[in-house]
């Protein structure tokens, strides 16, 4: 498909200000824009996650390659005249800089930096670590989701056409080039080739469906085998957090909801490596607000995987998050965990706070136990059809996204990417599909 970004207004496409979320998500079909829907955190991550990718084999892919693409799809407000942003791009970027944090948050902020945490006015400066303001892709408190930026109302590219309402069962595979897609109701869509964007579980399922995976899980099922791709839903990654309250809580704030984030790297993170441990300050919202200071953990080594539980497509995956199966995995977040509890002492916080944070764990054993009962998910899941340069690698795609083993189909979404990034991966998803349109000329 080639289309040219229609002209838009200064900082992109301004919402309707009298329609809703809803009624502009009918106006595009059903789910056209996918999570942008519910995220607006624009935290790039560090240059290393990219040269590690490269590193591992997917030419194309180092910092250095991709930092053109970030530009190109970023209007940053605050700093769009750097090196290393965007001015014109599709998706407006911001800090909120003008707007004052809340009580607590601000207190949060002031206890951070008595522990020694560098000010950091961009998290997205190459080399940046440190607390500050998280970058947002919204506008005046409102999300700009990738179907407000790319396809603006009343304005759609004549080579294409969205079906609402229409999932797709399986691809279709004809002397090993797929020509089309078949959808739940059996009609059938021919294509010269095909791009599967349908997310961390989606893309997985419909290549398993289609006889493309494991080939022993496969077989299990019935389901005959096309191409014996081991890799496909395996290496699930995804942010861990722990729940830590620092005791404060009372009425929150309305709008507008700003946020922080304080980036670290633990003990065992290489010194030259991307931040593995992370602090997320909110201000509280709600009559019952609360303010908590749970850690992050932004470079897991634990995975996990998706697999199918029939061939129907109506029936569910069954998808196992990683958790914390590694033991890196638990003593970097005790790590963190720790750090958060040095932080809800300060007294920075205990002057507002009325109730008292968790009480230092007694021993090694039960911080471990707390941790693992008050563990969740961000949820950031990535990988399951990790881009490499050979399937025997676990490999799915390529670096160009096609898939291994069969013509005409690529995967192009979060899915592909090797490794959890220290960024959230809205972002980076939106400079995956920019990066390779561009590498393949559509």
């Amino acid at each position: 498909m080639v289309w040219q970004r229609p002209a838009l207004p200064e900082w992109g496409f301004e919402s309707e200000p009298d329609a809703t979320d809803a009624t502009r998500k009918l106006r595009r079909g059903r789910l056209v824009g996918g999570t942008s829907w519910l995220a607006q955190f624009a935290l790039r991550g560090a240059a290393a996650d990219f040269d590690s990718w490269a590193a591992a084999g997917n030419t194309g892919w180092s910092f250095e390659d991709v930092l053109p693409t970030f530009r190109r799809l970023e209007a940053d407000k605050e700093y769009g005249d750097r090196p290393w942003h965007g001015s014109d791009g599709p998706i407006p970027i911001t800090r909120y800089p003008g707007l004052e944090r809340s009580e607590i948050h601000r207190a949060a902020l002031d206890a951070l930096a008595a522990l020694g945490f560098p000010s950091i006015d961009d998290h997205n400066q190459p080399g940046a670590i440190g607390v500050g303001p998280m970058p947002m892709s919204s506008r005046a408190g409102k999300r700009v989701t990738s179907a407000d930026a790319y396809l603006p109302v009343g304005w759609q590219p004549s080579n294409l056409a969205i079906r609402a309402d229409s999932p797709v069962a399986t691809v279709v595979v004809t002397s090993g080039r797929v020509t089309g897609v078949q959808l739940v109701d059996g009609t059938e869509i021919g294509a010269s080739w095909v791009v599967l964007s349908s997310g961390t579980y989606g893309s997985p399922s419909i290549l398993m469906r289609s006889g493309i995976g494991p080939g022993d899980d496969l077989r299990a099922l019935g389901i005959p085998v096309r191409v014996d791709l081991p890799g496909v839903g395996a290496n699930l990654a995804d942010h861990a957090g722990v729940d830590l309250s620092s005791g404060w809580t009372g009425i929150g704030r309305k709008d507008p909801v700003l946020h922080s984030i304080a980036t670290f790297r633990s003990s065992l993170a290489p010194r030259d490596g991307a931040p593995d441990l992370m602090f997320w300050a909110t201000d509280p919202e709600g009559e019952d607000g609360a303010f908590s200071l749970d850690p992050i953990l932004l470079k897991p080594r634990s995975r996990g995987s998706v697999r199918l539980r029939s061939a129907d497509p109506a029936d569910p995956p069954r998808i196992t998050l990683p958790g914390l199966t590694e033991s890196a995995d638990m003593e970097r977040l005790a790590e963190g965990y720790r750090q958060g509890l040095a932080l809800a002492n300060r007294p920075e916080i205990r002057r507002l706070a009325k109730a008292p944070p968790p009480p230092d764990p007694a021993d090694t054993a039960e911080l471990r136990r707390r941790i693992a009962e008050n563990a969740y998910s961000i949820p950031h899941v990535v990988g399951t059809c990790a881009m490499g340069s050979t399937p025997g690698s676990g490999a799915v795609v390529d670096p160009l996204g096609r898939v291994h083993g069969v013509d005409g189909l690529s995967v192009i979404d979060a899915s592909i990417m090797p490794d959890a990034p220290s960024g959230f991966p809205h972002l980076i998803t939106i400079m995956l599909a920019e990066h390779l349109a561009t590498t393949l000329g559509v």
